[in-house]
């Protein structure tokens, strides 16, 4: 049995909120969970991150979020990603950066390559044809001899 190829991972740790321009952070009025206080206090967080300046995300990193996460990406080349689900901004940053952390670490993993198949090599064709000789003469024995008069 042939051993198993594993994927190689790029290990990528996103800055914390407040660590790098390239993530800007929005708290919007959210249309989730808080009761009386979902129209008075903007909890839902909106993070944007500048693929063009992140300068923490390997090039190979940025190319693969960006086939990826392309419905999550704007024309400014940002990645989008939204959280709502808590009725406090800090629990819904906490959960947004935790989704960030998620895509990224998805991104991180490369794809193993594929190897085409090339077929028989000449050795195995000639013993494949050997072998079928073989059978061949087996089959040709068992038949009843051809008598001729």
């Amino acid at each position: 049995a042939a051993a198993r190829r594993l994927c190689t991972v790029v290990h990528v740790t996103v800055p914390g909120p407040g660590e790098d321009p390239s993530i800007a952070e929005n708290f919007v009025r959210s249309s989730g969970p808080g009761g009386q206080n979902v129209n008075k206090l903007s909890t839902k967080v909106e993070l944007r991150v500048d693929l063009g300046r992140a300068g923490w995300l390997p090039d190979d990193v940025k190319a693969r979020l960006r086939t990826q996460q392309a419905n999550r990406i704007n024309k400014a080349g940002e990645l989008v990603i939204f959280s709502q689900e808590y009725r406090t901004q800090g629990r819904n940053r906490d959960a947004a950066f935790a989704k960030l952390q998620e895509v990224v670490a998805l991104a991180s993993i490369v794809p193993k390559e594929r190897k085409l198949r090339k077929g028989l090599t000449k050795k195995a064709k000639e013993k494949r044809l050997k072998n079928k000789k073989h059978r061949s003469e087996v089959k040709q024995n068992r038949r009843k001899p051809k008598l001729d008069f």
